[in-house]
């Protein structure tokens, strides 16, 4: 039985709802808000989740490379879980446009610390970008298990590039942290 922690692989458990994957969606899309998430959550999609607590905004700029977004919050409701959630590309953001084209192939050892890719590449552009805000999502996860319990569920998700970003947060889930997500 693997439970994420030895590194060969990630289990898949669960059947797919269609009430979950829309839930996700529409985290995915909040992620294209205008507003500050944790200060308003009060666009029209945002409202659709009131549920949703404990915002903390997720972000790295790096001017004429590299723009990284989302955020990680608690919904109450779907689980109950603590939700990741990454944002995708804006054709109007020049970092985005950059980090989509930056498809040299890096090695994939960060993430990886247990082997269990051992010689696997990776798009440096997406990888790059969630590694960016990675500490600050895992900072937040880890308040929100404090609060809410160590073993709270986790989701993760994005859209475009934010769902480039989500699976590499959630392997780095699986493999690093010992969190089996849904995603």
């Amino acid at each position: 039985n693997n439970n994420g922690n030895s590194g060969t692989q990630m289990p898949v458990t669960g059947q797919y709802s269609a009430q979950v994957a829309k839930r996700l969606c529409v985290y995915s899309y909040a992620t294209y808000c205008d507003v500050t998430i944790d200060e308003a959550w009060d666009c029209d999609i945002c409202l659709e989740q009131p549920q949703l607590t404990d915002i903390t905004v997720v972000e790295a700029y790096q001017p004429l490379y590299n723009a990284a977004q989302g955020f990680v919050g608690y919904d109450p409701i779907y689980g109950p879980s603590i939700v990741i959630a990454l944002a995708g590309t804006d054709p109007l953001e020049l970092e985005d446009i950059i980090t989509d084209i930056t498809f040299i192939p890096v090695d994939y050892d960060k993430i990886d610390k247990l082997g269990a890719c051992v010689g696997c590449k990776v798009h440096k552009g997406f990888y790059d970008s969630y590694m960016s805000i990675s500490g600050q999502i895992w900072a937040a996860v880890a308040q929100l298990k404090v609060k809410y319990g160590a073993d709270t569920k986790v989701a993760v998700t994005g859209y475009s590039l934010g769902g480039a970003m989500a699976t590499h947060c959630a392997i780095d889930a699986a493999v690093n942290y010992g969190i089996n997500p849904t995603w």
